[in-house]
């Protein structure tokens, strides 16, 4: 039972960075778009709306640094125990924070996904 558990919880994790990787990748491509914006527009409210959400959107990325880490580390950690042949509680809480983190994060970047799209659809 245990086993099953770890490996339940390195596919969550190897789930989530694969997730976290394509966010990053369309989080970029979003604050392209949008610098482009700030760029070629002379408005300067426009302008403005635009670096807000190009800076939400920094903040979020940084958050999938930070959660990439974290799931590296617990990766690291599972192995370690499995070598053990136990697994801790200490572990099994720290995956349910990560997992409680990521859900809040994907959260978020999908709500700011969608209003960065639906800015640039205004503002082609």
């Amino acid at each position: 039972m245990k086993n099953s558990t770890v490996e339940y919880y390195n596919e969550e994790l190897f789930d989530w960075n694969n997730m976290l990787k394509s966010y990053q990748g369309e989080a970029e491509s979003l604050e392209g778009k949008l610098f482009s914006i700030i760029q070629r527009n002379s408005i300067p409210k426009l302008a403005a709306d635009a670096e807000g959400l190009m800076g939400k959107i920094v903040e979020v990325r940084a958050e999938f640094d930070y959660l990439t880490q974290e799931i590296n580390q617990q990766l690291t950690n599972l192995q370690k125990d499995k070598m053990q042949g136990q697994l801790t509680t200490e572990l099994i809480d720290q995956q349910n924070e990560i997992r409680n983190k990521v859900f809040e994060v994907e959260k978020e970047y999908i709500d700011l996904k969608h209003t960065s799209n639906k800015f640039l659809s205004e503002h082609p």
